[in-house]
C-alpha cells in the first residue's frame, strides 16, 4: 500500500505529548494550520498533521527530550522561587529528581497555550496508558497516579483511600453497637461525633504531608491569572516580592452579595418542591386507597426527576453568571466559588427527605394529616379510615440511600457514559450513512489514530462529581447513622469497588485530565467541617427523640432541639482539642529574596548547558503532509460548491 504521509512523522503520531484539534471547515483553516506548525517548530517542538474527522484536523505535538528538560528546569526554578521546592538540588531535571510523565505534559501544555492562546487545545489519551491503568486491579497507588495524571486526580484518590481506611473505625464501632446497644444509642452517636471531627482534621494533616512530599504546597503562588480576570491595579506579593495583578477583596465580597438572593430564593423554591413531592408520596403511599395505587405511587419519583433536573440546569446557569461577575483571579478560586453554589443544590436533594421524615413526619405527621385530610373531601372515598403513620419510614429511607442509591450511582458512573457514547455513535451513523470525506490512514498509524479519534469525543473529566459523592456519603455517616448503626459497613464495601470504578471511568470513559497543580481538595475540606458540625446536632437530637424504629416517639421535639444546641457547643470544644493535638504543619521556607540570591550565585547546570540540541532544523515534510490533509477537505468543499 502506498504511503500516505511522511514516515518520519509516524513516530510523532504514536508518541505525541498532546493533540491540537483545528477546525477544517473555516475558510482560514489552511492558514491557521500552517501558522500553528510554524510556531510550534520555531519553539522546538516536533509536529505532525493527520485528518481527525469530517470537520477537524489533528496536529500532533511532541517535545524532544532536551526541550522537556529545559521547560521542566524553568518550571522548577519558578517553583523554587515561589517556595514549592526547598532543596536546590530538586531543580535540576538531570539530577536525582526525575521528570514524571504528568510533569512533562503539564509544562508542555503551559508552553503551548502561551504560544497559541486563540487555539482550542483538546487532550487525547494514549492507548497504552489507558490499558495499563484500567487493567490494574491492585490497590491504587496515589504516587503512581500522580506520576501519570497529576496532583489533582492523585489527591482525589489519596482522599478516597484515606476515607476508605478510616471507615474501618466507625464500621467496627457500628457492628459492636448494633448488636449490643441497638439503634439510636447516645454512646454510638458520641463515637461517630468524635470520628467525624478527628477524620476531618487528620485528613488536613495528611493532605499537607502529601503536598509537601510532592513539592506542591503553596502552588497558588505560581498559578497564573485566568484570561477573564480584570485587575484594577498591581500589588507586590508579600512572599515573592513581585508585582501581581490585584483586585480588592472588599469589591469581590460586594460582587458576591447578589449570590445571597439566589441562594435564598432557589433554596426556598427547591425546598418547596421537595416538600411537595414528599407530601405527595406520603399521601399516595399511606393515605390513598383508591384505584391504580401501584402506578400512582411511582408518581413522586417521576415528579422528583421532572422538577429537579430542569431546576438544576437553570440554577447552574445562574450560578455560573454570578461567579463570572465576581472576577475571580485564578481558575482554582473560580472553581471553588462556583462549586460552593452548586453544592447547595446537591445538599438539599440528598438530605431533605431524611430531614423532613425525622423532624416533620415523625413528630407531626398525625396532626398534619388530620388537619389537611378534611380539606380533601372530594377524595375522601379513596382515603383509609384512619392514618396511623409508618414508624419504619425513616429507617426505610435511610436504607434506600445505603443500598439502592449507592448501587444505582455506581452503575450510572460506569455504564451511562458508555451507553451515551454508543447512542451518539449510532445516531451519527444513521444521519450520514455515506461519509462526506473518506479518510485513508496508513497501516502503521490506523489503530493509533482510531484510538485518538474515539478519545477526542469523550467528555472531559470533572472531579466535582466524584468528590460530591464521597462528601455526601460522609454526611450520611456523621448525621444519620444512629438510624442504622451498620451504615458505615455498607459504605466501606461500596468504596472498595468505588475506587476501582472511578479509575476505570477516568481511563476509559473520560478524556485524560490535564495534569494541574493542586495542593488541597479546597472546598471539600470546608464541607467536611460543615457536615460534622451539623452531625453534632442531628446525632444527638435523633438519639433523644427516637428510641426505636417500631413506634412513634412521644417525647418533646423542643427538648431535642435544646440537646442539639448543647451538642453543638460540645463539638466546638472537641474540634479545638482535635486541632491542638493534630496540628497542620505550616512549613516556612526561605524568603523570596534569599532564594533569588542563591540562584544568582549558583546558576543551574541546565542554564550552563548549550541549547544547541533544542534548535533543530525545520522539518519541511510536515508542511507537505499538511497540504495533503488539507487537500482532502478542499476537494470536498469544491464538490459542495458544485
Amino acid at each position: 500500500m502506498e504511503k500516505q504521509y511522511s514516515t518520519l512523522n509516524t513516530d510523532i503520531v504514536k508518541k505525541c505529548h498532546l493533540i491540537v484539534e483545528v477546525k477544517s471547515t473555516s475558510s482560514s483553516s489552511s492558514e491557521t494550520v500552517k501558522n500553528v506548525l510554524a510556531n510550534l517548530q520555531a519553539a522546538g517542538f516536533r509536529v505532525a498533521v493527520r485528518p481527525a474527522s469530517e470537520t477537524t484536523i489533528f496536529v500532533f505535538v511532541q517535545a524532544p527530550e532536551p526541550l522537556i528538560h529545559d521547560l521542566v528546569d524553568e518550571d522548577r526554578k519558578e517553583s523554587f522561587l515561589c517556595g514549592l521546592l526547598n532543596r536546590p538540588e530538586d531543580m535540576d531535571s538531570y539530577g536525582s529528581c526525575l521528570i514524571e510523565p504528568s510533569e512533562a505534559l503539564r509544562v508542555v501544555f503551559e508552553r503551548l497555550t502561551g504560544l497559541q492562546k486563540k487555539v482550542v487545545w483538546e487532550w487525547a489519551l494514549g492507548a497504552r496508558l489507558i490499558r495499563t491503568l484500567s487493567k490494574s486491579l491492585h490497590p491504587i497507588t496515589k504516587h503512581n497516579v500522580k506520576a501519570h495524571l497529576g496532583s489533582e486526580v492523585s489527591l482525589y484518590f489519596a482522599f478516597m483511600q484515606f476515607y476508605f481506611l478510616n471507615l474501618v473505625v466507625p464500621s467496627a464501632w457500628g457492628v459492636f453497637c448494633y448488636y449490643f446497644l441497638g439503634d439510636y444509642s447516645f454512646i454510638f452517636a458520641f463515637g461517630i461525633l468524635l470520628w467525624g471531627i478527628f477524620f476531618a482534621q487528620a485528613w488536613k494533616v495528611r493532605e499537607r504531608s502529601l503536598s509537601q512530599r510532592w513539592s506542591i504546597n503553596g502552588c497558588d503562588r505560581k498559578e497564573k491569572c485566568v484570561q477573564e480576570f480584570k485587575p484594577l491595579s498591581f500589588k507586590v506579593d508579600s512572599f515573592t516580592g513581585r508585582a501581581r495583578p490585584f483586585f480588592p477583596q472588599w469589591e469581590t465580597v460586594l460582587r458576591t452579595l447578589p449570590t445571597v438572593p439566589l441562594l435564598l430564593v432557589s433554596g426556598g423554591v427547591l425546598l418547596g418542591l421537595l416538600a411537595g413531592i414528599f407530601a405527595l408520596e406520603v399521601y399516595l403511599v399511606e393515605l390513598y386507597n383508591g384505584p391504580l395505587k401501584f402506578l400512582l405511587t411511582l408518581l413522586p419519583t417521576v415528579a422528583f426527576q421532572a422538577c429537579t433536573i430542569p431546576f438544576f440546569m437553570i440554577y447552574r446557569v445562574a450560578a455560573k453568571k454570578l461567579t463570572d461577575l465576581e472576577n475571580r483571579r485564578t481558575e482554582k478560586e473560580y472553581a471553588m466559588s462556583f462549586s460552593r453554589k452548586v453544592f447547595l443544590f446537591n445538599f438539599m436533594v440528598s438530605y431533605t427527605a431524611l430531614f423532613l421524615t425525622a423532624y416533620v413526619y415523625g413528630p407531626f405527621s398525625k396532626r398534619i394529616v388530620a388537619h389537611y385530610s378534611s380539606k380533601l373531601n372530594v377524595f375522601s372515598r379513596f382515603h383509609t379510615d384512619s392514618f396511623q403513620g409508618n414508624p419504619l419510614r425513616l429507617r426505610s429511607q435511610f436504607l434506600y440511600f445505603l443500598t439502592n442509591a449507592q448501587l444505582i450511582n455506581f452503575i450510572t458512573n460506569l455504564l451511562v457514559p458508555a451507553v451515551l457514547r454508543a447512542v451518539k455513535k449510532l445516531i451519527k451513523q444513521k444521519r450520514k450513512s455515506v461519509p462526506s470525506i473518506v479518510i485513508q490512514d496508513d497501516e502503521l498509524e490506523h489503530e493509533v489514530l482510531e484510538s485518538y479519534r474515539a478519545q477526542s469525543e469523550l467528555p472531559p473529566y470533572d472531579s466535582y462529581t466524584d468528590y460530591r459523592e464521597m462528601i455526601i456519603q460522609f454526611g450520611y455517616v456523621v448525621m444519620f447513622s444512629p438510624i442504622f448503626p451498620l451504615a458505615p459497613v455498607f459504605f466501606l464495601v461500596n468504596n472498595f469497588f468505588e475506587i476501582r470504578g472511578d479509575m476505570a471511568k477516568i481511563t476509559n470513559e473520560m478524556q485524560r485530565p490535564l495534569p494541574s497543580l493542586k495542593d488541597s481538595i479546597g472546598l471539600w475540606n470546608q464541607c467536611l467541617q460543615l457536615l460534622s458540625w451539623l452531625g453534632s446536632m442531628t446525632l444527638t437530637s435523633l438519639c433523644y427523640y427516637y428510641t426505636s424504629n417500631d413506634a412513634f416517639s412521644s417525647k418533646s421535639m423542643p427538648i431535642a432541639m435544646l440537646i442539639a444546641l448543647f451538642a453543638e457547643h460540645v463539638w466546638v470544644l472537641l474540634r479545638y482539642f482535635a486541632v491542638s493535638i493534630l496540628p497542620v504543619n505550616e512549613e516556612e521556607g526561605q524568603p523570596y529574596a534569599t532564594r533569588k540570591r542563591y540562584l544568582e550565585e549558583h546558576p543551574l547546570s541546565a542554564e550552563k548547558r548549550s541549547l544547541e540540541e533544542k534548535s533543530e532544523e525545520i522539518d519541511t515534510s510536515v508542511f507537505v503532509d499538511a497540504e495533503k490533509v488539507l487537500d482532502v477537505y478542499l476537494k470536498q468543499e469544491t464538490k459542495k460548491d458544485r
